[in-house]
């Protein structure tokens, strides 16, 4: 039966409709100050945080770009060629993506070395900085890292690492140090972000094991010939515990099938008492590609006498005409121990303590199950309908839901509109049990030229039927020829009947100093009603040299 691209749209909505919607949000986060706000307003987690910073600190390259599935309305699936994008999506991407003067071919040591400094401008005169330096000795060979004292004072490093690509040949890649990867679909190898506590001063302790949520140690990527070989060995700890990583994955290509072997052991030590928690894991892992498409499928046992658990995670995507539609599915068994783990999960927590090292433990994966769908259909060269549905509920009843809706019409070049539906459906347990419900309404609009682009949007938010606000935001950014950077961010985030609950914003300038030298300056403010420091003012200075 022949099937009409109107019908094709409808088939394809019903289909995400069906299946309920990893984290969904009408909320850009552009820069660190941002997730700060955000953490601070609940839109994300403490470890989202934490997993964010990193991705903002580090920025994203082809190498990671599997952390994207941290970032708020975003999911990353391997091998998608997205031509079909919300403007949300393009706007996320691009506050984490690294860049930087790529120097020519007959440079040889080339790079960037900066520093931030920020500081609250109040009487308590709070501040903190980041400073790192990220140097391409050759073509192949590049090093990096980062030191950061934070808000409440602590000052250590947070990376450091040396390592090797090369895009042809045996050896692919090497990294010394600090590194991120994901084997497979990650059930065994991801980015799962920090577990350990930090060192509290810019020490030996700090340099050898920095507060880094990937890993501290060795990886190794080798392509001979159709084979891919994949190993690492990384070593963490804090004053009571020590995790050891290892592991190892084998692919091979076989025409349009990739499938792959992975064992690996992990093991969480306590250094007081002496007691060990054993984790050997074995996964098999396959990836298929067709013209239009991708599927993977990834399934992890965690067999030995102290933890018997299974994982299975679903990714794929495919492509129509004028249509995409992507999708996933994750389930991991109650007693499932991700110390490594980054694969496919919602945010839905578990606490509780492994015994057998006394370890305070929080997991959003253990007894998960959930599935996100994604489409996004173009009706003409102006209209473009996308959805994306989540659902997730763990083994103490723990839930979400979540379903987002949005209308985009490019009027021409430099306009566009777009209306939008976000609704959130959630059932915690522990400390704060029931059901809370959200829905947020959005009518935005854009344009952009070649030196100038801005942002409008006017909102209505209801939480729980019981706190209703109105929203409106407003950003600008103007580039001049010289490549100075203007910008300016209003976001009065909470408009109630009685006045103004929320509002940040902030004004930043970037300006060149030289050939390879840029400074900046920011100046934001953050009001909350309720807060018993209603405003703050924050300054920030950054030096960049691009060598």
């Amino acid at each position: 039966m022949r099937l009409g691209w109107g019908r094709l749209g409808l088939l394809l909505f019903l289909l995400g409709a069906a299946v309920y919607a990893q984290e969904l949000s009408q909320v850009v986060i552009p820069s660190e100050d941002e997730l700060w706000e955000a953490l601070q307003e609940g839109i994300i987690t403490y470890d989202q945080y934490v997993i964010l910073l990193d991705i903002s600190e580090n920025g994203l390259d082809s190498t990671n770009q599997y952390l994207l599935d941290e970032i708020p309305n975003l999911t990353y699936l391997l091998a998608v060629d997205s031509t079909i994008a919300d403007p949300l999506e393009k706007d996320q991407a691009s506050g984490f993506e690294r860049t930087g003067r790529a120097g020519s071919m007959t440079e040889h040591v080339r790079g960037r070395i900066g520093h931030r400094y920020q500081t609250l401008m109040d009487e308590k005169r709070q501040s903190w900085y980041r400073s790192y330096a990220d140097v391409t000795l050759n073509n192949h060979w590049r090093s990096g890292v980062r030191i950061s004292r934070e808000r409440n004072g602590l000052e250590r490093f947070t990376s450091r690492s040396l390592g090797y690509r090369n895009s042809s040949g045996a050896v692919r890649r090497i990294e010394c140090g600090s590194f991120t990867t994901r084997f497979g679909l990650g059930s065994v190898f991801g980015h799962r972000g920090r577990i350990m506590d930090l060192s509290s001063r810019l020490d030996g302790e700090s340099f050898v094991y920095p507060d880094y949520g990937g890993y501290n140690g060795i990886l190794a990527e080798l392509r001979p010939g159709a084979w891919s070989v994949q190993a690492l060995t990384s070593v963490t700890r804090d004053a009571t515990y020590r995790l050891i990583s290892e592991g190892v994955m084998v692919q091979r290509a076989i025409k349009h099938f990739k499938p792959g072997l992975i064992a690996a052991h992990v093991s969480l030590n306590n250094r007081v008492t002496g007691a060990t928690l054993n984790v050997p894991v074995t996964a098999g892992f396959m990836q298929y590609a067709y013209r239009a498409g991708n599927v993977s499928t990834e399934v992890s046992y965690q067999g030995g006498p102290q933890v018997s658990a299974m994982a299975a995670v679903i990714e794929g995507s495919h492509r129509f005409e004028t249509a995409e539609l992507r999708y996933s599915a994750w389930s991991y068994d109650d007693h499932f121990v991700d110390f490594t783990a980054g694969s496919k999960s919602s945010v839905v927590y578990v606490a509780y303590t492994l015994e057998t090292v006394s370890f305070p433990y929080r997991s959003r994966r253990a007894g998960q199950t959930g599935a996100l769908v994604r489409t996004a259909v173009q009706f003409g060269k102006a209209t473009t309908f996308a959805n994306s549905l989540m659902y997730a509920s763990n083994v103490e009843q723990a839930r979400r839901r979540q379903f987002s809706s949005s209308l985009i019409y490019a009027e021409s070049a430099e306009w566009e509109w777009r209306l939008a539906y976000l609704g959130d459906w959630r059932r915690e347990q522990g400390t704060d049990p029931g059901s809370k419900t959200g829905h947020q309404i959005r009518l935005e609009g854009r344009y952009s030229v070649t030196r100038f682009r801005s942002r409008c949007y006017i909102g209505y938010d209801v939480e729980s039927r019981t706190n209703e606000h109105a929203c409106l935001f407003v950003s600008a950014r103007y580039v001049r020829p010289d490549g100075s950077t203007y910008e300016v961010w209003s976001n009065f985030g909470e408009i109630t009947r009685d006045g103004l609950d929320y509002w940040y914003g902030f004004v930043r300038s970037q300006w060149p100093l030289g050939k390879y030298l840029t400074g900046a300056a920011k100046l934001s403010h953050s009001y909350r009603r309720g807060s018993n420091e209603r405003g703050t003012t924050q300054l920030s200075l950054e030096l960049t040299a691009e060598l």
